[in-house]
């Protein structure tokens, strides 16, 4: 089976994603691997694996203005895409992890398999505060 794993932040960030990965790897499955950057590390790793990595180059920006984020948010979904329908197929499985990286893919993603892999709510949540009193 190929799966192509997605993550747009750097994947040792996350120790879900590297488990994932190995799993993955000690399945048999074919595994690609797209994110914008990668460490050192993990390349050794996947390289020892036969695991195909895809360094987007780039990175995501947290603080930047609103109009600069949707052009960076653009430029990375091109990238993104333009690399999984050149080095995949159609019947690839897509592991997307994340909703950052969700946001990145876009609706596109809903004319492929995925998985969506989301991790543990790790920040506060300011939605509700203008309407309800949250302590």
């Amino acid at each position: 089976m190929r799966v192509a794993l997605i993550e747009i932040e750097p994947i040792v960030k996350y120790p879900p994603v590297v488990s994932v990965l190995k799993n993955l790897v000690d399945l048999g499955c074919q595994v690609s691997v797209y994110t914008l950057s990668m460490q050192p590390e993990l390349k050794d790793y996947c390289r020892r694996n036969n695991v195909n990595i895809h360094e987007l180059g780039g990175a995501y920006i947290y603080q930047i203005s609103p109009v600069k984020k949707l052009i960076n948010l653009e430029n990375i979904r091109k990238k993104i895409w333009n690399a999984i329908n050149h080095y995949e197929k159609k019947d690839t499985l897509l592991w997307v992890f994340s909703t950052i990286t969700l946001k990145h893919l876009g609706r596109e993603l809903l004319n492929r398999r995925y998985v969506l892999h989301l991790f543990e709510l790790i920040e506060n949540l300011y939605y509700f505060n203008h309407y309800f009193k949250i302590d």
